[in-house]
């Protein structure tokens, strides 16, 4: 019991952590193996695989509220009753490129290893991006350090000039994207209304719950692997 309640709690933590955790909680004070931990995790359908970090602030209780009502209300407090096809996603995500070896941990196998903390740095590219359910996307990815307003204002510029507008018979959209200073800026608000188009405030903490969330994990996924044949970021965007 207390083996997985520690691996379910500390995804990363190593075998002989575990070890001490046991010994220090368990009635008894056991001290067992690292092959005990070993052939026992295995039993319990534990594997081994890499670990990512969620940021710290995605676990606050403000936040996973925010998560639940996204669902669950409709607007502007959550998207019930709007139709998928006027949602619009939007979201950036930055991607450092820097050497380093990703923790393992262990959890079971249908399970992600992930645990709270803080993120590196090094040389970051700033990828913003949007999806709509047709999976029509607008990406713009530039060697900065992250987004100010005048760079989001003329993201959505440039997608609401590439929709048809309600007055000539085109679908309002609903956009969709989080809380960051530029997103909320009344510059960017202003270029989405003027466009017959609303704007959405909304906090999602797991890919699942956003496209472009989903968009942009693939494209770090997929950077990485052209990363591993090359020594600097040239050939990735031409």
């Amino acid at each position: 019991m207390l083996l997985v309640l520690f691996r379910l709690i500390h995804p990363k933590a190593t075998a002989n952590q575990i070890i001490t955790l046991i010994a220090a909680h368990s009635s008894d004070g056991k001290r067992y193996t690292r092959p005990d931990i070993s052939k026992r995790e295995s039993e319990l359908g534990f594997t081994r695989k890499r670990g990512s970090t969620t940021a710290l602030q995605a676990f606050t209780p403000r936040n996973l509220l925010r998560r639940q009502n996204f669902r669950a209300l409709s607007y502007p407090f959550g998207v019930l009753g709007i139709p998928r096809i006027r949602l619009l996603d939007a979201d950036e995500a930055g991607l450092w490129f820097e050497k380093h070896v990703p923790e393992y941990g262990k959890a079971l196998s249908t399970v992600r290893v992930r645990a709270p903390g803080i993120y590196g740095h090094g040389d970051k590219w700033t990828l913003i991006m949007a999806i709509d359910c047709s999976g029509r996307r607008w990406v713009r990815l530039t060697k900065e350090a992250g987004t100010g307003v005048a760079a989001f204002d003329q993201f959505v510029a440039n997608i609401v000039a590439s929709l048809p507008s309600p007055a000539n018979g085109g679908v309002q959209r609903t956009f969709m994207w989080d809380n960051l200073s530029a997103h909320l800026n009344a510059q960017v608000y202003n270029t989405v209304t003027a466009a017959g188009t609303v704007c959405f405030a909304a906090r999602r903490t797991a890919p699942w719950t956003g496209p472009s969330s989903t968009f942009s994990a693939r494209s770090r996924a997929k950077s990485r692997g052209a990363l591993a044949k090359s020594r600097t970021t040239t050939p990735l965007w031409p």
